[in-house]
């Protein structure tokens, strides 16, 4: 696993993997409604199992370069993400 250094407040990006799967859903639950405003995310990982599958249906894409999925930590706390839905590397 790699970390990007995302300036000088120690943010970080890094690589949002299967075994995250907790820390995504309670991030994503702190945000759920705002973030529905917007996109779909919420509803594709309502509990631990569906946020897993989310994750590893991503592993699985960034495996085959068609899509990738990164999480935003800053102080140790997942607090946000970039997500490349399709891609053709």
């Amino acid at each position: 696993m790699y970390a990007i250094s995302l300036g000088d407040d120690g943010a970080e990006l890094r690589p949002l993997e299967p075994w995250r799967a907790e820390e995504f859903l309670a991030h994503l639950d702190r945000g759920r409604e705002f973030i529905g405003r917007f996109i779909a995310l919420p509803d594709a990982a309502e509990d631990l199992p569906s946020a897993r599958s989310f994750l590893q249906s991503y592993a699985e894409k960034a495996a085959s370069d068609t899509g990738r999925i990164f999480g935003i930590w800053a102080d140790g706390e997942l607090v946000g993400g970039v997500l490349f839905r399709t891609m053709d590397v």
